[in-house]
């Protein structure tokens, strides 16, 4: 088996997210618990001795990396092609005032399952594929500037790291041991939450999947 090298996690809790309104690349702060969860993060890339962090500039992603690697001697580099999709008029609404408009398939779409490009053009939302691909440029640029199995971590956003998780996926079930693996990445499903790591490693140009679980940072009381 593979060790994970490549560790990807989303920023902490804004106001936004709690009332689930929909932030895209609009530039939304933390809040007072995505702050505690920055910080609790910490323990987690102490355990998983990151090196790098490669950022998105949106001040949600950027703060949760800088808090979580607080004395941690880990350096950080901003890039805004690790920022969130672009979700046009959406951006602002909450998901019941989508609902209300678009009906709850839309939403289910949206926010669990795989949105197409087609879709995305429809509403005028950056296109997953797009958002796909801006992202792997940066990844590969990172790892072409870092020895190889160097460990980092990627500070983004919960749309970013689904559409590399699909894209994984689809590629792991399509291989020769799909039947085999399908099981092992269920947990890979579900919502992406504020402050899960979730590990990756690179291999043949490709992203691929760790079997191991995402590791959740609890919330603080």
């Amino acid at each position: 088996m593979e060790c994970p090298n490549l560790f990807f996690f989303r920023h902490g809790e804004t106001d936004w997210n709690a009332s689930f309104r929909i932030q895209g690349s609009t530039d939304i702060p933390l809040n007072a618990l995505g702050h505690l969860q920055s910080q609790e993060l910490r323990k987690a890339l102490r355990v998983l001795k990151i090196e790098t962090i490669l950022s998105s500039d949106l001040t949600r992603a950027r703060v949760t990396a800088e808090e979580a690697s607080r004395g941690l001697g880990i350096s950080i580099l901003l890039d805004p092609r690790l920022r969130e999709a672009n979700y046009g008029n959406l951006e602002g609404r909450t998901r019941d005032e989508i609902t209300a408009e678009k009906g709850p398939e839309f939403i289910q779409r949206l926010w669990k399952q795989p949105f197409t490009d087609a879709m995305a053009a429809e509403f005028q939302i950056e296109p997953p594929s797009q958002v796909f691909d801006r992202v792997m440029s940066a990844v590969k640029d990172c790892i072409a500037t870092h020895p190889p199995k160097a460990r980092i971590g990627f500070s983004s956003h919960g749309g970013v790291i689904r559409r590399l998780i699909e894209n994984a996926l689809q590629n792991e079930l399509d291989n020769e041991n799909a039947i085999e693996n399908e099981p092992h990445f269920e947990h890979w499903r579900s919502r992406i939450l504020n402050c899960t790591v979730y590990p990756f490693y690179w291999r043949n140009e490709t992203l691929k999947l760790c079997v191991s679980n995402p590791l959740t940072v609890s919330s603080p009381a």
